[in-house]
């Protein structure tokens, strides 16, 4: 039996040489975060061995508690807070997203060392719906490099998927 040559290669972003996000751990996340009592939610995703929570639809009020608790408990956050950004296949904001609100948005989360990225679209699916999520994720790229920018792809149970 031939013995195998384990290899650790550089992670080189893809595409685009300007995004500048590294992660130096697997990332092992969660949507359970939104409920009546997000405490115990987050408490017992801890517990269970979750790194990361992240935030798709997540209201006002459901994501000032969560950037807070986070910070607390240390259990790291990809952020949304859904009346502010973000969509999800049909339901996003009416308008297209402005600089200055992402300059916003961004300013406010800026002291939030456990928030480590933006949730910025969930299955994005027609065609305007993929150019906002590329135009979001570009705009907070630009306003916060460090930080992730995370758009979740996975049509499988969705039949109006076609690309």
């Amino acid at each position: 039996m031939k013995k195998m040559n384990h290899k650790i290669y550089t992670r080189r972003p893809l595409g685009n040489p300007h995004r500048v996000w590294r992660q130096d751990n697997f990332i092992l996340s969660t949507f359970a975060a939104r409920g009546d009592n997000m405490r115990d939610a987050l408490e017992n995703c801890k517990a269970a061995g979750f790194n990361t929570v992240e935030l798709g639809w997540a209201s006002h009020k459901q994501a000032e508690e969560a950037l807070r608790l986070c910070e607390e408990l240390r259990l790291d956050l990809i952020f949304q807070d859904f009346s502010k950004f973000g969509g999800m296949q049909v339901g996003h904001l009416d308008h297209k997203l402005n600089v200055d609100e992402v300059k916003a948005v961004v300013d406010h989360i800026r002291p939030y060392r456990y928030c480590i990225g933006y949730y910025n679209w969930d299955e994005p699916y027609v065609l305007d719906q993929l150019e906002e999520a590329r135009r979001q994720e570009d705009m907070f790229q630009s306003a916060d490099p460090d930080r992730l920018q995370f758009i979740g792809a996975i049509p499988s149970y969705n039949d109006k998927y076609r690309w």
